[in-house]
């Protein structure tokens, strides 16, 4: 995603990755064919009326490792306190003791 520092949006294929691009200015598509100078026009326009309209609408901290850090912790403290487990635990295989 390197094209969005530079300003730049991307054309993706349409693949299982599809809901990582949700907030962020990037086409997908599902086939090359689809692709034209109208059909990029179009979605210019859209993305930018998205902007100008709601200028918080993209979501550009998601380019960042810390976006990604902080949504790994805070899922894992919510999967963690589901199941009443401490967060502080120590995760290593615990050794089976003789009776």
């Amino acid at each position: 995603m390197e094209a969005l520092y530079l300003d730049i949006i991307p054309v993706v294929w349409h693949s299982t990755l599809d809901s990582l691009y949700t907030n962020l200015p990037v086409i997908i598509i599902n086939d090359w064919s689809e692709v034209n100078e109208e059909f990029l026009r179009n979605k210019l326009h859209e993305i930018a009326m998205k902007k100008s309209q709601q200028p918080l609408i993209y979501q550009y901290e998601k380019l960042r490792n810390a976006y990604w850090r902080e949504m790994i912790i805070k899922k894992s403290r919510y999967a963690l306190n589901k199941k009443d487990i401490q967060i502080n635990r120590c995760w290593r295989a615990k050794t089976i003791q003789s009776e």
